[in-house]
């Protein structure tokens, strides 16, 4: 058998190997794919038959895969840089205390063994959000994603959310930007960021009620974001595909808002503590109810202690009373997008509140001051 023959051989074995594969691929792609999914054998990719309105088609679908890796890559990179770590202190060795070589050269130095936790910078001054319990602050040294390295000044518990905030000196800090209340929406795609760990979720409920149904006080948030993924650490940082922060995840796809810690970061900016307005009333949804006719508002109600207000708070001084309707607050109904205790919790201690209720049929206006 001459050389050239062997070549010849050799090429049409791998030619013909190259258009086995090709048609492999097309009999899966027409077959498999288009017979489960729907995904035609040339040309754009169409859902919209996956959906019940609408549709969605994508062009060049191995273009749109990579740059969405590269925009996914590329929030990623920009989150860490609002993030810190928290570190284990190290302990200053006594002056006659031996130490060995080895800790001499990385006694001022962190390890990923010493990583506490981590946090999110909300202000350039250096205040940070962070899940870690930070009774003890001399415990705890802060790194940058820069690599700066900070003692911590202050540390304060919000006992609404039990975050801590934490301070420490520093000027310039990256801070992350936040999305607002209404700009998350159900199927969203987000990103989980949690110690370098990155999962891609989507949003199953922008607007959660964690007690739908329920008798609820007017001092407590209920309305989380609730998403597809559930195994995440608390206080994770969840994010959208362009780079704000939604919230810190909590438990069971349970993520707190960022709007949420909005009033607590106000007031510890402007009084250099944490105050939460108090109105002190117990209230059930009367639009979470079905039935004939549209229900509004909410109804005062006896929580399973059997109280309705606070003795001696705001709402028990202006004169609420158990089975009061509230159909506003300031002009604004009270609905699903305007819930009640948000609608409190976004006002400040010392605000005057202007109450629609109706009493025994009668439409009346109340003016509370939150304490």
């Amino acid at each position: 058998m001459s050389r050239n023959y062997k070549i010849f051989i050799l090429v049409l074995v791998v030619l013909l190997s190259l258009i086995g594969g090709i048609i492999g691929g097309m009999l899966v792609r027409s077959y498999f794919l288009n017979s489960s999914f729907n995904v035609p054998l040339f040309g754009d990719i169409n859902l919209g038959g996956q959906y019940q309105s609408g549709s969605l088609v994508i062009s060049q679908p191995k273009k749109v895969i990579v740059e969405q890796d590269d925009r996914i890559a590329g929030v990623i990179e920009e989150i860490k840089k609002d993030m810190v770590v928290f570190y284990k202190k190290k302990s200053t060795p006594e002056a006659n205390q031996k130490i060995e070589a080895v800790d001499a050269v990385v006694k001022n130095y962190y390890s990923p063994s010493d990583i506490a936790g981590e946090g999110m910078i909300l202000t350039s001054d250096g205040w940070i959000i962070t899940p870690l319990n930070i009774a003890n602050p001399q415990d705890f040294t802060v790194i940058s994603e820069a690599g700066d390295i900070f003692d911590i000044t202050e540390a304060i518990l919000d006992k609404t959310t039990n975050y801590f905030f934490v301070k420490v000196s520093a000027n310039n800090l990256a801070v992350a930007q936040f999305n607002e209340k209404l700009d998350v929406s159900n199927g969203q795609v987000v990103i989980n960021l949690n110690n370098n760990i990155v999962d891609i979720s989507y949003v199953r409920s922008a607007r959660f009620d964690t007690a739908l149904g329920g008798v609820k006080s007017s001092e407590t948030y209920y309305n989380k974001i609730k998403i597809s993924q559930e195994n995440f650490e608390r206080g994770s940082v969840v994010a959208g595909l362009n780079g704000h922060i939604f919230g810190l995840y909590e438990k069971d796809g349970l993520v707190t808002p960022m709007y949420q810690f909005n009033q607590a970061l106000t007031t510890l900016l402007s009084d250099k503590k944490i105050i939460r307005p108090t109105l002190g009333i117990n209230y059930l949804n009367l639009y979470d109810l079905k039935g004939e006719d549209d229900l509004e508002g909410i109804l005062v109600s006896k929580n399973t202690g059997g109280v309705f207000v606070t003795k001696g708070g705001a709402a028990d001084k202006a004169g609420i009373l158990l089975n009061d309707q509230i159909i506003e607050m300031d002009g604004i109904k009270i609905n699903a997008e305007n819930s009640f205790s948000e609608a409190i919790q976004g006002r400040k201690s010392g605000d005057n509140i202007e109450l629609t209720i109706v009493r025994e049929g009668k439409e009346q206006d109340i003016i509370v001051m939150l304490e």
